[in-house]
């Protein structure tokens, strides 16, 4: 199955940078082109809007040529100005008068000068062609003036109308591109920090929508790692704190029963008014001297377990002689099997003589097994310890002929304070860190322990060390910095 493209190798058009990038060059291109055909249409209704100057002018110039032939000496500014509707009109007169707006450039004394000369009765074609759209007055049916109007200049005509559909444009562009563009964008934006929020208050389900392949989605997609992460090391603290709790009441409890029972016999070897005799004073003082030593063995356990799971039991690593090792492990259960007549050998493999590791933990590992072996083994059995090559490690095996142990127990001996209880004795025995000291030990060494047993038949823990004093190495350096 072929692996799916990172996020960030996705580009293209399901890139946000180029969507936006395309959405608002296309968004620019539709408000230029509704911009320009406004403008058009504009300027085509204001070069049709000369019709309607001529017209304002005719219509000043029909009221003028009323108002002239009732009273000659009539104001000609005011009927301008009344009939103006807005527009800058003027009037000039065969006589020279000239009244309302200035037309300049010469235009009232040529007009003038035109009229004067003779009857005029129709206007120069040049005249009716001008941009001033002019209409006679008539006295009679002589023309005795012109009406025109001084054309609106570019920007008066067509400023406030383009100006008005450039507003209008942009803020409907401005409504649209947000709606189109940002709008959606916005949306996931929203989503992502709800989600953050909510991660943020303590709720590590919080999830971010992951819907889509551009940038957004990989912030989301990150933004989802993270918070798995936090959900994991939440989880990992919770179990942390709880085996920390776990472990409080266990050492309590493990510390608490050989202190009461010292405490007990102390206190009654120190009653005056209690009178015993030296047999049951020695074996008073047997049963706290072996509590004290339980004591000892307990609290020695409790340190190597912190030692070796701070990381701050340095491990010597060298070669180390088999057959050595096997002997220190018989010479301290030598006693203990002879008085119980437990028969306690061992045998050594071809290419198994020489292991590397630490031989003081190797040791403890092997004494450990040992010891856990001779409790649930009954007297007159035996117990083998074994080494063999297998490839890339040897294999340490302790195997003995006792009660076995339960197939729902097996998987939890190499908990910490896991104990079971023995057959002889019927009630779980030791401190139960001793199978857990050898996890951690082997472990420690990048080694393997595992376990195999039979009810009534008896019990195998092996143990896997590498053979590479490098492999060891590197693996207890990499287990000491965890």
């Amino acid at each position: 199955m072929q692996p799916k493209p990172a996020m960030s190798e996705v580009r293209g058009l399901r890139s946000l940078y180029w969507r936006m990038l395309l959405g608002m060059s296309l968004l620019i291109a539709v408000l230029v082109i509704a911009q320009a055909g406004a403008v058009l249409w504009l300027l085509n209704r204001g070069e049709s809007g000369g019709d309607d100057l001529t017209g304002v002018t005719g219509a000043a110039a029909e009221r003028l040529t009323r108002e002239l032939a009732s009273s000659p000496a009539a104001d000609l500014r005011a009927t301008l100005r009344d009939a103006s509707a807005g527009h800058r009109l003027f009037a000039i007169m065969a006589d020279g008068r000239v009244a309302g707006a200035e037309p300049g450039g010469g235009l009232a004394a040529q007009i003038a000068t035109d009229l004067s000369g003779s009857e005029v009765r129709h206007l120069p074609a040049t005249w009716q062609r001008s941009l001033y759209r002019p209409a006679p007055i008539y006295a009679g049916e002589r023309i005795v003036g012109v009406v025109g109007v001084l054309p609106p200049t570019t920007v008066r005509r067509y400023g406030p109308p383009v100006l008005l559909v450039v507003v209008v444009v942009m803020f409907g562009g401005a409504l649209l591109g947000t709606a189109v563009i940002i709008g959606p964008l916005r949306a996931r934006l929203r989503n992502l920090t709800a989600a953050a929020r909510q991660l943020g208050s303590g709720d590590f389900s919080a999830r971010a929508k992951q819907d889509g392949s551009d940038e957004v989605t990989e912030l989301a997609t990150a933004f989802n790692r993270m918070a798995d992460e936090l959900a994991a090391r939440a989880t990992r603290l919770q179990a942390s704190d709880a085996a920390r709790r776990q472990l409080l009441a266990d050492v309590s409890h493990e510390l608490k029963t050989p202190v009461t029972t010292i405490r007990g016999y102390l206190e009654t070897l120190a009653m005056p008014e209690v009178q015993l005799d030296p047999q049951t004073r020695g074996r008073h003082v047997a049963v706290a001297r072996r509590e004290i030593h339980r004591l000892e063995r307990l609290i020695g356990d409790l340190l190597d377990t912190a030692r070796l799971e701070a990381g701050a039991a340095e491990m010597d690593i060298s070669e180390v002689a088999v057959a050595d090792l096997f002997d220190l492990v018989i010479g301290r259960h030598e006693h203990e099997c002879r008085s119980r007549s437990i028969r306690l050998t061992s045998s050594i493999g071809p290419g198994a003589d020489l292991c590397t590791a630490d031989a003081f933990r190797l040791e403890q590992a092997l004494t450990n097994i040992t010891t856990n072996a001779l409790r649930h083994t009954r007297d007159g059995g035996r117990i083998e310890l074994r080494a063999e090559r297998t490839t890339g490690a040897i294999v340490f095996a302790v195997t003995d002929d006792g009660e076995g142990i339960a197939p729902e127990h097996l998987p939890l001996i190499f908990d910490r304070f896991y104990k079971t209880g023995s057959a002889k004795k019927g009630t779980p025995s030791g401190s139960g860190l001793g199978l857990y000291i050898v996890k951690t030990i082997v472990e420690r060494h990048g080694g393997q322990v595992s376990a195999a047993s039979e009810l009534g038949r008896g019990t195998t823990i092996r143990i896997e060390m590498p053979l590479d004093a490098d492999g060891a190495t590197g693996a207890v350096t990499a287990h000491s910095a965890a």
